[in-house]
């Protein structure tokens, strides 16, 4: 995986806080045939999620902040791959 951009990020900590958002702003062109066919039709539900890259890192940032001591599930899709752990 080379220069990969996040297109969309969620986390769901045990207590089933939550935190969706999908970045705006990163290149479709880079994406791999698999996020292609998967993941971009599936972008834009739930609405209002989409936001620049910036304010997507900062939205992050002061969610996971937000979920303090709790175990975090994470799910990062990049342009390359989607990753869940």
């Amino acid at each position: 995986m080379h220069n990969p951009e996040v297109v969309g990020i969620a986390f769901v900590a045990e207590n089933g806080d939550e935190f969706y958002g999908e970045s705006s702003d990163f290149d479709h062109s880079r994406c791999s045939d698999f996020v292609r066919a998967m993941v971009l039709p599936q972008l834009g539900t739930p609405e209002g999620r989409t936001m620049p890259y910036i304010e997507l890192g900062r939205k992050c940032s002061n969610g996971l902040g937000a979920f303090r001591l709790a175990t975090v599930r994470l799910s990062a899709m990049t342009s390359t791959a989607t990753f869940m752990c």
